[in-house]
């Protein structure tokens, strides 16, 4: 199994990628890769807006290189790579804290999610994500709906 552990980040936020490789990310075993994604890297904005542009890219980068499944954080997250491999993740196409106080409910990206190839293939080659995000009647910004968008 494939995995990879994508860090969703900015220019902005390069120092924080060493917290992360000085704390959870100095434990990834074979099999599991670690990457810092930022805007130029993806041929993306680097800007808070563009997360959805990001993600998507990101989708794109792991399914062009054949990963099985897809871990999503963000520079803030600290994963324990232990609980992680030895739960049943692999048994889902979608895992993560799910926020039910909308419709529809979704896992949230602060704490991360998991995608297996078959989501994280359907989300690469989506053409507009917006004609799948209900707009809650409150003011639209795309970074909003990022993880709504997934």
């Amino acid at each position: 199994m494939k995995i990879l552990i994508a860090v969703e980040s900015c220019e902005a936020h390069v120092d924080r990628h060493k917290a992360i490789l000085d704390t959870w990310g100095n434990s990834i075993p074979a099999g599991v890769d670690l990457v810092f994604f930022t805007g130029p890297m993806l041929g993306c904005p680097d800007d808070y807006d563009s997360l959805p542009l990001k993600t998507k890219a990101i989708c794109k980068w792991a399914a062009d290189r054949d990963y099985d499944f897809l871990y999503r954080a963000d520079t803030d997250t600290y994963l324990s790579i232990t609980r992680f491999l030895e739960s049943d993740f692999h048994r889902f196409d979608y895992v993560g804290t799910i926020r039910e106080d909308y419709t529809p409910t979704y896992c949230y990206g602060g704490p991360g999610y998991i995608l297996s190839r078959k989501s994280f293939q359907i989300l690469a080659s989506t053409s507009n994500w917006d004609d799948h995000v209900p707009t809650w009647g409150i003011a639209r910004s795309d970074s909003l709906y990022e993880d709504v968008m997934v």
